[in-house]
C-alpha cells in the first residue's frame, strides 16, 4: 500500500523489467568454465591428475564458498560455483 501511494503521488506506473536471460546464463557459464580450469593461483589445473580426496576436498570447499555468495546475495557467483562443483562431480564419476 505504501509502495502505491507513493507510486501514485509521483505519477509512477510500475512495470515489468525485460530481460535475456540466455546473457546470464552464458556469463555464468564462462565464469565458471575459467574457474575450474584455473587454481587460486592463476595456474592451469589438469583435475584429473589430482587424487580422489583432494577433488573432493575441493567440491567441500566450493560449496561452502557458494553457500557464503548466496548468502550475500551474490546469486551470478554462487551459479558459477555451483555449476563448476557439477563439473567436478561429473568429471569424479567419469574416472
Amino acid at each position: 500500500r505504501i509502495q502505491e501511494a507513493y507510486n501514485r503521488e509521483h505519477g509512477i506506473e510500475p512495470r515489468s523489467i525485460v530481460k535475456e536471460i540466455h546473457d546470464l546464463t552464458d556469463r555464468v557459464r564462462v565464469v565458471a568454465e575459467e574457474q575450474a580450469t584455473y587454481g587460486s593461483d592463476g595456474e592451469s589445473v589438469d583435475v584429473h591428475m589430482l587424487p580422489r580426496e583432494e577433488v573432493e576436498r575441493v567440491i567441500g570447499e566450493l560449496e561452502k564458498r557458494m553457500q557464503e555468495a548466496a548468502d550475500a546475495l551474490e546469486f551470478e557467483k554462487a551459479a558459477a560455483l555451483r555449476d563448476q562443483i557439477f563439473e567436478l562431480r561429473r568429471m569424479l564419476e567419469e574416472a
